[in-house]
């Protein structure tokens, strides 16, 4: 008895680290390259970023005027350098970690093979979070919007 009990804990064990990583959405952060500086229509500046979703590289940057508006910038390439293709859908999504806000959904133009152009208004300061939504996956860029 005590045989099957422990066998039987062993196996729900296994098969839950087997069923997990199925159930929770693949995210991967992406990395701060190198900080923006302010100058004019950037006051608040911005920030470069870079990691990798799938199998494809991520690289942008986000820059933010005194209004609080965004540019997002991104370019997504495939291991070997070759651009996304036009079919391959990309969503973005903006939201506060720490505050229950609506998540803002700026359209993401496509502005040449492999890279994307959106904006949206940021209506408070904070910790922000980027959501690069691939097929694949999702990249997470967390920044700061100062006051």
């Amino acid at each position: 008895m005590l045989a099957l009990g422990v066998g039987a804990g062993f196996l729900l064990l296994v098969g839950a680290l087997f069923v997990v990583p199925f159930l929770i959405p693949d995210q991967t952060r992406l990395n701060a390259m190198a900080p923006i500086a302010p100058a004019p229509g950037l006051e608040q500046g911005g920030h470069a970023f870079a990691g990798t979703v799938g199998s494809w590289d991520v690289r942008g940057q986000i820059t933010i005027d005194a209004g609080r508006q965004a540019r997002i910038a991104i370019n997504v390439t495939e291991a070997g350098r070759e651009p996304v293709p036009a079919a391959r859908p990309l969503q973005l999504a903006l939201d506060m970690p720490e505050h229950a806000m609506q998540v803002l959904r700026p359209t993401a133009a496509q502005a040449g093979a492999g890279s994307y152009l959106a904006q949206s208004r940021l209506p408070m300061a904070g910790l922000w979070r980027l959501h690069v939504e691939l097929l694949e996956g999702t990249g997470l860029f967390d920044f700061n919007v100062p006051q």
